[in-house]
């Protein structure tokens, strides 16, 4: 045959040769690789039920549930029984995944707890051989002993121990790159590049259905939270895996395909709120500015609950390309901005007076001025303060050669904490900032200074009001909060439930609290009228703290109550003798 597709090469036009040849390496591929064809789905199937797996071509079917190779696995013959007795002796949650304890100096921070429970399914893989060669691709299944396990979307993670938990190679422990005294900032969870990436497969499952089945790459993801003891996962798309994009349908997105996702643990969070940076974006969405989109997911690695999972969509050029339609070489963004154009900024605000109207109009030639203006509404509404020192959480984007530089939203986990915070002072503290000298030279012109007021002020009484503020926390909490008690089992991350609650009470008095602090700071700081923001009104809600003081008296009250009854039953019960 290869012979045929050699000769017809000689004659025919280098397209139709190409079509040949691919043909003939598609159906030599179907003949090597048989299939196996796996007798239940990913799911619910009962406690106790029995799997088969037929292939035509295959001398054994061999099996793990472990994560390894099921070359050296055990043998299927007729069936499989599927019970909880099938799952591994070894637990991967019993190997802690922090140095004990995790210190910066005499800074404690989180430390790896052993759980005391979580779920566990069986996360099974299979392969057929033949004469002791592997003619199939694997296949995966995840086999769950919970009713309800198809109420919240759930990744499913197959991955090789050693990947993550080898000492000198596994990127999710300390390991041989941490520093004793600093594993914090330092350990095999802080190593960077593709060295760093590790093969595993993943099967992203929601409403019942498995919606991708594939081989993707991983690395671990984030600054200080790659040292929290639940962590941060970054999934690539590669040709080399088999897989061309991450399918993944965000709820309000038009994306159905990613190259890259992050996992978000909650531990990213600078409190218990967890939430604080997703409700910040949904809040933005309909503002001038490129936002990162959310989406939660409960995880299992190898079986094992892994806790709850924030999906966020990856700012870098991919991201840009996708969502504005043009070439990823031509994006500029940080690590690779153009010097010259990005340089450009700087030299026209040292070299022009924007008091002046017309250097105004030319500036904006470079900046999106109406982009620029909502992101500092945001970030000084949201009262970030993780934010401008060595530019951190800065993202300029454009595309090379034309457009306006423009700022994407990113990480708000430090916000809604401080509600009188005033965060224009913030950024005149932060004079070496980018956005610093960009903010200080615009507001010198009064025009602008209007213009940011009025905005601010449209903002304020429309997508920033307390009650949409309040809708949309809501409507976030109720996705959450029936996850979130596991999730506290699994991580002891928040502390409780309560400690859960409290703090989502304290973001409601936070936006409750921000519009009345707010025309204050303005007008102090940047010396304008801002009555257009005032008397803009909070909801009303009942904190989880009086939900308990009113319990308790009203509990108090039936108490007494009821003895004032007794006591008067007594009385009648005297008198009659």
């Amino acid at each position: 045959m290869v012979l045929k597709f050699l000769n017809h090469c000689t004659v025919l036009s280098r397209e139709k040769c190409v079509f040949l040849v691919v043909t003939f390496l598609i159906i030599s591929t179907k003949c090597w690789n048989q299939d196996l064809v796996v007798s239940h789905a990913n799911g619910y199937h009962g406690e106790i039920f029995n799997l088969t797996v037929d292939c035509e071509e295959c001398t054994e079917i061999k099996f793990t549930v472990d994560g390894t190779d099921p070359r050296n696995g055990q043998l299927i013959k007729d069936q499989l029984e599927i019970s909880p007795l099938l799952l591994p002796k070894q637990s991967l949650s019993s190997l802690p995944t922090t140095a004990l304890p995790n210190v910066d100096g005499s800074e404690q921070w989180h430390t790896w707890q052993k759980p005391a429970y979580y779920e566990t399914a069986v996360a099974i893989t299979l392969g057929g051989y033949k004469n002791g060669e592997l003619i199939t691709n694997y296949e995966y299944r995840t086999y769950f002993f919970n009713q309800n396990w198809d109420s919240f979307p759930t990744m499913s993670l197959f991955i090789n121990p050693p990947d993550f938990y080898d000492d000198s190679t596994g990127i999710s422990v300390p390991g041989i790159h941490a520093d004793p005294s600093n594993t914090i900032w330092t350990g095999n969870y802080h190593m960077k590049g593709g060295d760093w990436e590790r093969r595993i497969h993943w099967t992203s499952i929601s409403a019942g259905k498995t919606l991708q089945d594939e081989d993707v790459g991983v690395r671990i993801h984030g600054l200080k939270a790659g040292s929290a003891p639940q962590k941060s996962l970054r999934l690539y798309a590669r040709k080399r895996y088999g897989s061309k994009s991450l399918k993944y349908k965000f709820e309000k997105g038009k994306k159905k395909k990613h190259q890259r996702l992050l996992l978000r643990t909650p531990y990213s969070g600078h409190s218990s709120k967890l939430i604080s940076d997703v409700v910040a974006h949904e809040l933005a969405r309909p503002l001038d500015l490129e936002i990162m989109d959310y989406g939660f997911t409960r995880t299992f690695i190898n079986g094992e609950y892994w806790g709850l999972h924030m999906v966020r969509e990856r700012v870098d050029e991919r991201y840009i390309a996708q969502h504005f339609k043009c070439k990823e070489d031509s994006v500029l963004i940080p690590g690779n901005y153009d010097q010259s154009e990005f340089q450009s900024i700087f030299d026209f605000i040292d070299n022009h007076d924007l008091s002046q109207n017309d250097a105004i109009d030319q500036f904006g030639e470079l900046v999106d001025i109406s982009n620029f203006t909502d992101y500092i509404i945001c970030e000084t509404f949201f009262g970030n303060t993780d934010w401008l020192e060595n530019d951190n959480n800065v993202t300029f984007w454009k595309e090379k050669g034309k457009g306006k530089w423009r700022l994407i939203l990113i990480d708000i986990d430090a916000g809604f904490q401080q509600s009188k915070r005033n965060m224009f002072e913030f950024i005149k503290e932060h004079q070496e900032s980018m956005i610093t000298k960009i903010f200080t030279a615009l507001i010198k012109n009064d025009a602008y200074k209007k213009r940011l007021t009025q905005r601010y002020a449209e903002v304020l009484n429309t997508h920033f009001s307390p009650k949409r503020c309040f809708k949309i926390v809501d409507s976030i909490h109720a996705i959450v909060e029936p996850q979130i008690g596991l999730h506290i089992a699994r991580w002891g991350h928040p502390t409780s439930v309560f400690a859960w609650n409290k703090d989502i009470d304290n973001l409601r008095s936070f936006i409750n609290e921000r519009p009345i602090a707010v025309p204050d700071q303005i007008e102090f700081s940047l010396h304008v009228d801002a009555s257009d923001m005032r008397g803009i009104s909070g909801v009303f809600f009942v904190s989880q703290d009086e939900k308990i003081i009113g319990f308790s008296i009203l509990g108090l009250l039936s108490i007494f109550l009821i003895s004032i009854r007794i006591r008067r039953r007594k009385k009648r019960k005297a008198l009659n003798k």
